[in-house]
């Protein structure tokens, strides 16, 4: 029972990848926050007028998707600029390296390949770590390994995806606010709080993944697994 329930979940895992949830998460509410500001700004959109029902809801779906791609771009951008402005110890590259020292620590014999390139720039350490997924992805042993990597990239991108929303969010109630002269106050402090918990989210998923993908690379290349 118990195995045909996690076949289950595994499925609509997939699935839900492949449909890109992540960007629909993040378009629907960036969508919503659009929507919404355009509704109390009384634009009227006089295309949607013209349009039927069922083509209205394409033209939504489609819409949501490309807001999703903008989101998932966006944060990931703002997300990475303060990173490095304000706590650049935390970037990929430094989380990548103390990861390989740690690989290093405990086992000598990863030593010789390790320290080829633990003290290269940060291009040449993101070619590695580039290497370093695409062994995995070829190794039988890591499956289960890269499945919940996969995982922590879809959570990621959408913790992304909502961090820019949440930003647009903050920004058009603040418009409003002064436009419309309602009170956001509380949409405002939500916005900030939520803000501050993606950011942490995201990059709490960013971190495990380096992490993950080295100590798994240790384990299922490093120590004789790598094919010939």
């Amino acid at each position: 029972m118990n195995e045909s329930f996690s076949k289950i979940i595994d499925k609509i895992s997939e699935a839900l990848n492949f449909f890109d949830f992540s960007f629909i998460v993040s378009g629907g509410l960036t969508f919503s926050v659009i929507f919404v500001t355009i509704d109390f700004l009384n634009i009227p959109l006089l295309l949607l007028n013209s349009i039927s029902t069922p083509v209205k809801i394409i033209a939504c779906i489609g819409a949501i998707y490309i807001c999703g791609l903008i989101s998932f771009a966006g944060g990931k951008s703002i997300r990475l600029y303060f990173l490095y402005k304000l706590d650049s110890k935390r970037g990929f590259s430094p989380i990548f390296i103390e990861a390989l020292k740690f690989i290093k620590k405990y086992d000598e014999t990863t030593a010789t390949e390790v320290d080829s390139f633990i003290h290269k720039d940060s291009d040449t350490l993101k070619l590695y770590y580039t290497r370093m997924w695409m062994e995995l992805r070829h190794c039988a042993n890591a499956e289960a390994t890269i499945k919940l990597l996969n995982r922590f990239w879809v959570m990621q991108a959408v913790f992304e995806g909502l961090y820019f929303s949440f930003i647009l969010a903050l920004i058009c109630s603040t418009v409003l606010m002064l436009i419309v002269n309602h009170s956001f106050m509380i949409g405002i402090v939500i916005a900030f709080f939520c803000i501050w918990f993606c950011y942490k989210e995201a990059q709490r998923y960013a971190e495990t993944q380096i992490n993950e993908i080295v100590i798994a690379y240790k384990k299922f290349i490093l120590n004789g697994n790598r094919e010939q």
